[in-house]
């Protein structure tokens, strides 16, 4: 499954640029006490 503006998709179009240069988006966090600090910032 993947989340294109905001919407569930089950494929990724050929067309799509990340399927063509392999762009992609991703954020890491840290995890202190079981909570994500800074949540509001991702």
């Amino acid at each position: 499954m993947f989340l294109i503006n905001g919407l569930e998709q089950e494929t990724l179009p050929a067309s799509d640029r990340a399927t063509q240069f392999g762009d992609g988006c991703f954020t890491t966090a840290r995890i202190l006490d079981g909570g994500v600090c800074l949540l509001g910032a991702h």
